[in-house]
């Protein structure tokens, strides 16, 4: 690969583009963190693999592994920061779930070296059951939580997060999601990773390590004076100078700062950003004419700092429309999933007399979903660009292949008259921003497309099942 190498300060650095993955792989060997232990699921796994690559190039006396499951892992690796090694322990999101009994311990117990919990989240979701947000079991487990922004930040929170665990003798996560671990960025990292001297070396403490109830009682009442002490030195960055404040963390952040650029709201908006969202400490927001939270996926900043937000439906939810009874006035109890894509609108009581909740125009449905080249989306997206030129006719069709191990979409569309090259162009285009990669449009004449009795056919799905 090729490098670019600097001089700083006597250290040599050279610059790699990494992904997420493998830049906190470097970091984490770079600041002595010498045993990992994880369980494999995108989009955590190629920490790991990284890590192993690391230690083989550099021969560092580390010992690096996968392991049974996610609760085995984190026990492991808790234990070698209970023997003062440096420790980290990897897994999705999912799988913290697995981990989350000895997790909920270690916050009381501590540790005695640093001990890193990353943990790659899923939104959206491409690979994954859940959309569950992390930062929330750090929240319950009372744990230190970075939330990075970019590439480069996840290589430097690793370290921040390392320094922090040490101090506080407590275990920190580190929230990543699938773009950020997957993404890429130009690094720099050290060229030569040193080795360090293990002095591995467990005391026995059993009023810590094995605490009944009541000393778990002033465990836990340590714990508390941790976190505030923590949450004090904890600020918020901002940027712009408008009267309306929005506060987030990770890649949401990266993508508002964007948007309020391209929109020109610099004046309009205050954009904050949380580089750890827990602990937060009580911030005077009076000063603006709202704040306003925006996360993924749950509502941590929100609840800590009291704004709006996900709560009152200024930030929208949307998700599959259950029609469910839950009080004793409908018999049976059952919920009929109507596969609907939809968001509640409003639960306030209409003048007309309506009482129930006001839902908006359907999105798509969830069995009709497709998946190329990892990105979910609906026929009726696509089909909410084509309809807003007049020039297409409201017949098309979406053709999925595989050529060559690698997903292909056409779409088949209907000109009329005044359909242009430069027409064309804005639709390849927005399409493009719909999806995050090209199609292959292909414009036929009208009455083209083979019309059929009933329900047309809109998706075309040649691939292999």
């Amino acid at each position: 690969m090729l490098a670019k190498f600097i001089f700083f300060a006597k250290n040599i650095v050279m610059m790699e583009v990494l992904s997420g993955n493998e830049a906190i792989a470097h970091a984490l060997l770079e600041n002595n963190v010498r045993f990992a232990s994880a369980y494999p699921g995108t989009p955590s796994s190629e920490i790991l693999t990284t890590a192993l690559k690391i230690k083989a190039k550099y021969n560092l006396n580390a010992y690096i592994e996968w392991s049974i499951n996610e609760k085995v892992a984190l026990e492991e690796a808790l234990s070698a920061s209970f023997a003062c090694i440096d420790s980290a322990f990897f897994c999705k999101q999912v799988g913290l779930n697995v981990a989350l009994d000895p997790l909920i311990s270690a916050a009381l117990t501590g540790t005695n070296a640093a001990f890193l919990v990353v943990v790659a989240d899923d939104p959206g979701p491409y690979s994954s059951q859940t959309e569950q947000d992390s930062r929330f079991l750090a929240f319950f487990a009372k744990i230190p939580v970075f939330d990075p922004s970019d590439i480069k930040e996840a290589y430097n929170f690793t370290k921040k997060a390392l320094d922090l665990s040490r101090q506080y003798q407590l275990p920190v996560m580190l929230r990543t999601t699938t773009r950020i671990s997957h993404g890429r960025q130009n690094i720099y990292i050290k060229e030569k990773i040193e080795d360090i001297e293990l002095n591995a070396n467990f005391e026995k403490n059993p009023s810590r390590f094995a605490a009944t109830p009541k000393l778990r009682y002033i465990l836990h009442k340590k714990l508390n004076e941790k976190l505030s002490s923590i949450a004090l030195k904890n600020t918020l960055k901002f940027d712009f100078s408008g009267k309306d404040l929005i506060i987030s963390s990770g890649l949401v952040y990266s993508n508002l700062y964007e948007l309020i650029l391209e929109h020109h709201l610099e004046d309009k908006v205050t954009l904050a950003k949380a580089d750890m969202p827990y602990p937060l400490p009580n911030i005077d927001l009076k000063s603006f004419d709202r704040a306003i939270a925006v996360e993924e996926t749950y509502p941590l900043i929100e609840l800590q700092l009291n704004t709006q937000g996900r709560r009152n439906n200024l930030v929208p939810k949307e998700g599959e429309l259950v029609i469910t009874t839950l009080t004793r006035e409908g018999l049976p109890l059952i919920r009929y999933r109507t596969k609907d894509i939809t968001k509640i609108i409003s639960r306030n009581k209409c003048d007309c007399g309506r009482t129930h909740l006001r839902v908006s125009r359907l999105k798509g449905r969830t069995d009709d979903m497709l998946k190329v080249k990892g990105v979910n989306f609906y026929p009726s997206q696509i089909e909410q660009i084509l309809l807003q030129y007049k020039t297409i006719g409201p017949y098309y069709q979406i053709v999925l292949e595989n050529s060559k191990g690698k997903d292909e979409i056409t779409i088949i569309l209907e000109k009329i008259n005044g359909f242009s090259a430069e027409l064309k162009n804005r639709l390849e285009n927005a399409l493009y921003d719909l999806l995050g990669f090209h199609c292959i449009l292909q414009v036929v004449p009208e009455n083209t497309i083979q019309r059929t009795p009933g329900k047309m056919v809109r998706v075309i799905d040649k691939r292999k099942k």
